[in-house]
């Protein structure tokens, strides 16, 4: 394009080309030289005074932009980072992150010892065993269950004529030194006696028993 300058004039390149001397300018091709605006994952097209811009295979969008197309196979909140391949968000496995990972029965967690690990979706926790409960300082291992005081709260089923005993994680009904005791148990604020079976009103599926002062339970239906 000539321009008109104070006592002579000058050529100017349109856009798209650039200057070879003075007067002539040629095409750039911006797909070689880098100057395109083409997305990483899109094919460049050199065109007379500009370029294209098409996406990859497996990528969708305006060329501009493209982004990886997985046609919504990514599950559990899994991000499409390559066409068909997911990146998945922890606690999740699999191509499409469909899976989700036993931390429990693969070894990566350690619970403390008064404390079972639960496998949850996509995570876990330690929970507290039979016999202890949470101290309120929440630690993920378990660190925080303490011993239950069966005794001390009433939690127990030991008979009159028998003495509760704390023990960790449980309790213990003794007969106390120098006296004859029957061994019966109070359940349910019932009296059964040493020795009894019976199952329970509200779960026909757990059969009880008393000895020795314990209740013990257990559950005894098929499924």
């Amino acid at each position: 394009m000539c321009v008109n300058t104070p006592g002579s004039f000058m050529c100017i390149c349109h856009t798209g080309y650039i200057r070879i001397d003075d007067y002539s300018c040629t095409e750039r091709d911006e797909c070689t030289t880098g100057l395109h605006s083409c997305d990483e994952n899109a094919i460049c097209f050199n065109t007379v005074g500009g370029h294209s811009c098409s996406c990859k295979p497996g990528y969708v969008g305006n060329g501009t932009v493209c982004r990886a197309l997985c046609d919504g196979l990514c599950q559990n909140g899994g991000s499409c980072v390559n066409p068909d391949t997911c990146i998945c968000q922890q606690g999740f496995t699999g191509k499409r992150c469909e899976t989700d990972i036993d931390e429990c029965t693969d070894g990566f967690v350690e619970c403390d010892s008064r404390a079972i690990c639960v496998n949850l979706p996509g995570w876990y926790h330690c929970e507290c065993r039979d016999g202890y409960h949470d101290n309120g300082m929440f630690s993920a291992n378990g660190e925080s269950c303490e011993d239950i005081d069966e005794c001390a709260t009433e939690r127990h089923s030991c008979a009159n004529d028998t003495v509760c005993f704390n023990v960790d994680g449980g309790y213990d009904c003794r007969c106390p030194h120098g006296k004859n005791c029957t061994g019966d148990c109070n359940h349910d604020n019932k009296h059964k006696h040493n020795g009894q079976i019976w199952v329970l009103d509200n779960d026909r599926c757990s059969v009880c028993s008393c000895q020795s002062g314990l209740v013990m339970c257990r559950g005894w239906c098929v499924t």
